[in-house]
């Protein structure tokens, strides 16, 4: 029996190896009929960069027609006003049949001829003051209220005084004092100045020593000097009376100037400093007046289009809250500095003429134009309600 199991055993060991030889076989026939698809994933690969491709250049050509479209809107507007009046005028020449050379265009009367640019800016008024103290205490009543007309000196509000009154009175009592003290050593060196005449008399005639003659004038001597000490007693008390003069004077607020109050900065029982960068608890100021009468424009204009800004350019000025208010002015002062952040000069222009109802701040456009004569003939744009401005001269008459 145990014969039969080992013949039996070698065998199946051998049918086993045989089994899986044809197994591997079958296996390698199989792989050679159904290759691994490696031609397909190359073709999606070369597919992917194909696409990648495509969206970058299509990308490139959007970023250049915005490029081209943004340098065509940058053109200065009055360079498409003269080739477009050219070439309307010469179409028109030939329309009629006139000769072209030599020919001379007509000069357009419309304001879009002259414009050169336009840019926004605000009103501002160059008399401006915040009003605060001279030394820092707690307010006590504000005299003014927002809009108010103020004049110069005028009372806008006062600080707590009494410890300043206080003191004065002090100083005062004192001051007093020291007068009938002044008065007393006045008294007592005049005296004094008599026994010394009569010690020398009587040391002329030998009739005291020396040494009481001495003892007479160093008395007097004494005396003189504590007068020197009283007279200058009452001066330091005169002088602190008026530093509390002063002192008073200075806790009660006023007007620097004319104008008007823009805005309130401080309220009975808050405390102000001249100091203070201001807060919650200590203001630097009591409010804030403006000069109404001298209002400005000020215009924010690229530096690209600077060359076509120069000084006492005629500009019209319209405001946002009253578009048919048209205010003639000129360009006072070009600043000497340009601001990195927007890249741009701020151009400061004044009115020709007086005109009311423009608040500090209000929005405002300039339009700049070319030339002084053309805009002087042109018909006033402005307010019914405005006096009309006289012709400006250009500069060359």
């Amino acid at each position: 029996m145990s014969e039969r199991n080992e013949q039996t055993q070698p065998e199946t060991d051998h049918e086993r190896l045989a089994a899986r030889q044809h197994l591997v076989a079958k296996l390698h026939q199989f792989e050679g009929n159904h290759p691994p698809p490696q031609s397909k994933v190359t073709w999606h690969k070369w597919l992917g960069l194909l696409a990648i491709l495509s969206i970058f250049t299509a990308v490139n050509y959007a970023l250049l027609q915005i490029d081209s479209s943004t340098a065509l809107k940058s053109t200065p507007p009055v360079v498409t006003a003269a080739v477009t009046t050219q070439q309307t005028t010469s179409t028109t020449s030939a329309q009629a049949g006139q000769p072209l050379p030599g020919a001379q265009p007509e000069q357009s009367t419309n304001a879009a001829d002259d414009l050169r640019l336009e840019a926004s800016g605000y009103a501002v008024a160059p008399d401006s003051a915040t009003v605060s103290s001279n030394i820092t205490g707690r307010v006590s009543s504000v005299l003014v209220e927002l809009g108010d007309k103020v004049t110069a000196g005028q009372a806008v509000a006062t600080l707590d005084d009494r410890q300043a009154r206080i003191e004065l009175n002090i100083n005062k009592m004192s001051l007093q004092s020291e007068l009938a003290m002044k008065k007393h050593r006045q008294n007592d060196l005049q005296l004094a100045r008599i026994f010394a005449q009569r010690a020398e008399t009587l040391q002329a005639n030998k009739a005291i020593s020396s040494g009481e003659s001495e003892r007479v004038l160093s008395d007097l001597l004494a005396k003189e000097i504590a007068l020197e000490q009283v007279e200058q007693s009452v001066q330091i008390l005169q002088n602190k009376i008026a530093l509390n003069e002063k002192l008073l004077e200075d806790l009660i607020i006023r007007a620097p100037f004319n104008g008007t109050v823009t805005a309130l900065s401080a309220n009975v029982g808050e405390i102000i400093s001249p100091v203070s960068a201001g807060g919650t608890y200590t203001r630097s100021g009591i409010c804030t007046i403006a000069d109404m009468e001298g209002i400005e424009f000020h215009f924010d204009v690229n530096e690209r289009f600077l060359p076509q800004v120069s000084q006492s350019q005629l500009v019209e000025v319209s405001l946002v809250s009253d578009p048919s208010l048209k205010i003639k002015a000129r360009v006072k002062q070009i600043a000497p500095t340009t601001d990195n952040q927007t890249g741009t000069v701020v151009v400061i222009v004044e009115p020709v003429s007086a005109f009311n109802g423009v608040n500090p701040g209000a929005t405002a456009t300039g339009a700049f134009y070319a030339g002084n004569e053309q805009i002087a003939a042109r018909p006033p744009q402005q307010d019914p309600a405005q006096p009309m401005l006289p012709a400006i001269p250009a500069k060359g008459n």
